[in-house]
């Protein structure tokens, strides 16, 4: 619950610029961590602004039931966890203003008596607004434009009121400037471009559509000038580099986005940054918090959502942004002391997305310190999960940090496709009975999550591929490669880009995969491309199975680029993923390079995976994905059952060396590769794949069967689990049938994607 007003008031008594997109220009931070925690005598205030009930008189958007922006309250909920129970903030200090405590004399006012008339020099302040931002236009000069944040009374110019009532970004930075502090940390999770519409995708956009035209507020402009007064008296700088770290949620032009998951919504920034922060510690380098944050923003909005950093930070990387001690990472926290039932409530925060909205009763969590307690769950509420203590008067408490332990997904999962916006009624009508013989879930774009869209191609589309599985070669595995000859060389040269429907992520960003002809019908659209629902469905299961954050092994996977548009002699490092409980010694170690998931990778690269074993087990492994063509790939590790192949301390490459990687074709498109890892071998899997046992696997099979494929690996995972689990009691009669168990100590899934630019 947010602060009233009233209950507020009567509580309340530079450097070096670094722009541009995270991941462009971080890596010149450093790489030790910031150091603003270790300092006892410091306060850190925080200020958490979220609006979600905006009316249409403020945001040109009809109304929308549950609220237009639902996720926004739920930022708010995420900063403020992660906050008090990673970063030892007081409740006491932080301040929430939600909906109609949101206006624009209720933000000023909170900022100027909480942070202003409370922060001291060194002190760290954090101030977060997740809502509607607008770009807005100056009705006496219109080539004067204004970057605005939408307070929940903001209402737009009418003819009688010509009147701006929004908090300009200039005001926002003046406040910063006026704090005492330069330990700051603003986040803004909203956008600043009007974009003609509130939807992208199945993603809602946090702007106004259209840009309002006015005059600013005499408020605004009076707030701006009596701040200015107060910079000059103080000698201090009203221009420049803002104080620490200024963080927005896109690039100019680009959409802010919120995304819609089982059971909650949330701003892709603040979710993707605040789950990294559950795990990081105190040798975590600010580069890579953020650096991980744009990668896990791109697997839903691809290049379309950049976030940028801003702010005033040294070359020798002490950062603003405070990190958590130095203890291990955690996934959630213990909320609230068990009811009468003993029932206990969880805060699930640092879990991927996609795991939690599938997230099964029976799944086992286990609190931190010398003497774990299993936790079960009951029932997941969002981001809550009721659990209950395996051993009955188990001793938990309220505060106590908690891991993953054992994640059950059912068998039973489908797959469901938002058809978009930008379809009419027939279209719909068409779509709908189409996919429902597929046996495939619809929702309307917008309104409930989704794994995929379906709709019309755009005018303009960066990443589009449309190669056919007739034109793909034999999966056949071929022993005979000489080493000079490419791996799996695909097609190079796309067919036409001119059809007229197309699946797409959750953001609009195309799929490698056949689109229609420009004159094609809906159904006839659908049907063609109903064969790839089994790769889109197999990509979904395994997406539930990433554990980057909760896995116990210590892995690291590295995509290598090896061929043209490599500049140095060692291969260049394009994408690098690796487990939380990697160690410190490694996790800091600098590769010379912005390695992030979505990098862009030239067409005709060679590409080779290169994968590392810092835990004390040997591993299994499998790589298995789409290519930037949408055909649905797998490559073991090794063929053989009896020998791990990732021996601990070790690491190897895929393909071996001194064979070639593979080249990349010449299409556009995304690809998204899954590393499956485990202390068991993947023996089912094997059986199923077209290689003979004892191969040396040098090229990636093409499959037809990607949906048996992915069962199987699930089936291997969920095998493993029931090997040499003593400290999980009588498995598996404790989980249900319908569903796989998964130990975090006994598998890792790690992400990566790349995309490629084709060349002419």
């Amino acid at each position: 619950m947010g602060l009233t007003r009233r209950e507020f008031l009567q509580r309340s008594s530079g450097a070096i610029a670094i722009g541009g997109a995270l991941g462009s220009g971080l890596w010149a931070w450093g790489d030790r961590a910031g150091q603003v925690l270790a300092a006892p005598t410091s306060r850190k205030l925080a200020l958490l602004i979220g609006i979600s009930q905006y009316p249409e008189a403020v945001s040109d958007i009809p109304p929308v039931k549950g609220g237009l922006l639902p996720g926004a309250l739920t930022d708010v909920e995420m900063q403020r966890q992660v906050l008090q129970h990673r970063f030892g903030f007081q409740p006491a200090d932080m301040v929430t203003l939600t909906d109609e405590q949101a206006t624009w004399a209720g933000i000023t006012e909170a900022f100027q008596a909480h942070l202003l008339e409370q922060a001291k020099p060194g002190d760290v302040v954090v101030v977060h607004i997740s809502g509607l931002g607008s770009r807005v236009r100056s009705a006496t000069d219109p080539e004067q434009l204004w970057d605005s944040i939408v307070p929940i009374d903001g209402g737009l110019p009418t003819s009688d009121r010509p009147l701006i009532a929004d908090l300009t970004r200039a005001t926002l930075e003046q406040l910063v400037r006026s704090l005492p502090t330069s330990q700051v940390v603003t986040l803004l999770d909203l956008g600043f471009s009007n974009l003609g519409t509130s939807l992208q995708g199945n993603l809602r956009i946090r702007a106004r559509p259209n840009a309002p035209t006015g005059d600013l507020h005499p408020q605004d402009l009076a707030l701006q000038e009596s701040l200015g007064d107060r910079l000059r008296a103080a000698k201090a700088t009203l221009s420049g580099p803002l104080p620490g770290l200024f963080l927005t949620a896109a690039a100019s032009g680009q959409a802010a986005l919120e995304g819609r998951w089982s059971g909650f919504s949330a701003g892709l920034l603040t979710y993707a940054l605040t789950q990294y922060l559950w795990d990081a510690t105190a040798g975590t380098a600010l580069s890579t918090v953020l650096t991980q944050t744009s990668s896990s923003i791109k697997r839903l909005s691809g290049a379309n959502q950049e976030p940028q950093a801003n702010g005033t930070l040294s070359r020798d990387g002490t950062s603003a942004y405070p990190l958590v001690p130095a203890e291990a990472g955690a996934d959630g926290v213990i909320l609230v002391a068990p009811d009468s039932a003993r029932t206990l409530r969880l805060w699930a925060g640092g879990l991927p997305p996609s795991a939690l909205s599938a997230y099964s009763p029976g799944s086992l969590w286990e609190t931190l310190g010398s003497a774990p307690q299993l936790l079960r769950v009951q029932i997941r509420d969002g981001l809550t999960l009721r659990v209950l203590p395996v051993i009955e008067g188990a001793s938990v408490e309220p505060g106590q940090p908690v891991q993953e332990r054992v994640r059950l997904l059912p068998r039973s999962v489908g797959l469901t496709i938002a058809l978009d916006s930008s379809l009419d009624r027939i279209e719909r009508v068409d779509a709908t009975s189409a996919f429902t013989a597929a046996k495939v879930s619809l929702v309307n774009a917008g309104e409930q999550s989704a794994d995929y869209l379906f709709g019309k191609r755009r005018a303009v589309e960066t990443t589009v591929a449309a190669v056919s599985l007739s034109e793909l070669p034999n999966p056949a595995v071929q022993t005979d490669v000489p080493p000079s000859q490419p791996v799996l060389e695909m097609p190079s040269s796309p067919v036409s880009l001119d059809g007229k429907y197309g699946l797409f992520y959750p953001g609009c960003v195309p799929l490698g995969i056949e689109l229609s002809t420009a004159d094609e019908a809906v159904k006839t659209a659908v049907n063609r491309l109903t064969p790839q629902l089994r790769s889109l469905f197999a990509m979904k299961l395994l997406r539930l199975t990433v554990n980057a954050s909760s896995s116990r092994l210590s892995v690291r996977a590295i995509l290598e680029q090896m061929g043209p548009g490599s500049t140095t002699a060692r291969p260049l490092p394009i994408v690098q993923q690796e487990t939380v409980s990697i160690p410190n010694r490694l996790s800091s170690k600098r590769l010379g390079a912005a390695v992030e998931s979505g990098a862009s990778v030239p067409a005709g690269s060679t590409l080779r995976y290169r994968l590392q074993n810092a835990g004390d087990q040997p591993l299994y492994g499998m790589l298995m994905g789409l290519d930037n063509t949408g055909q649905a790939i797998a490559l073991p590790l090794s063929t053989s059952t009896e020998q791990p192949p990732l021996l601990p301390g070790s690491s190897l490459a895929l393909p071996a060396e001194p064979f070639p990687g593979w080249v990349v074709p010449n299409v556009p498109g995304l690809a998204e590769i899954f590393l499956i890892l485990s202390v068991a071998p993947f023996s089912q899997t094997l059986a199923g794949l077209p290689i003979a046992p004892g191969a040396t696997p040098r090229q990636a099979i093409a499959l037809s069967n990607p949906l048996d494929v992915a069962q199987s690996i699930l089936q291997d995972l969920h095998d493993a689990t029931s090997i040499n689990s003593p400290s999980l009691g009588n498995f598996p009669s404790n989980f249900p049938g319908d569903s796989y168990a998964l130990d975090v100590t006994r598998w890792a899934t790690l992400h990566l994607m790349y995309r490629v630019e084709a060349t002419a």
